[in-house]
């Protein structure tokens, strides 16, 4: 029985400590990768869009608009991106990446942590990849 209840604390532990790795966590947009044909749209040097992980629910950004929204991760790997509100200025080369970054982020339905790289990956069969800053 003590054996038992030890393996549910070190699963609960490590549930705990993947919500935590997002909350606070900073990341930048690297690419946005259609699994389903194989293309990949890497993000120029100019571009930078960002994601943060403010609080335990909260998600906010920018790219050439600032955006924010909210998040659930209810467990390990799992997480649900809402539509988020973002400013709206037109922007010269950048507005088509960052509408189809905005379009996706609700769709996102979980994620994968590689040390310093973060994917998140939708229902239509996209990942989004993301560097730590």
């Amino acid at each position: 029985m003590k054996k038992k209840i030890f393996y549910i604390l070190i699963f609960l532990s490590a549930e705990c400590l993947q919500a935590q790795m997002l909350k606070g966590s900073n990341w930048l947009l690297v690419s946005i990768d259609n699994l389903s044909s194989g293309k990949s749209q890497q993000v120029g040097a100019k571009a930078k869009a960002a994601l943060y992980f403010e609080t335990d629910s909260t998600y906010s950004g920018a790219f050439c608009n600032s955006y924010s929204g909210k998040y659930s991760n209810p467990k390990e790997k799992i997480l649900k991106l809402w539509a988020p509100v973002s400013t709206k200025m037109y922007c010269v080369g950048l507005d088509k990446v960052e509408k189809e970054l905005l379009l996706l982020f609700p769709k996102t339905d979980h994620y994968r942590l590689e040390r310093d790289e973060l994917f998140l990956f939708t229902t239509n069969n996209f990942r989004i990849s993301f560097k730590k800053f």
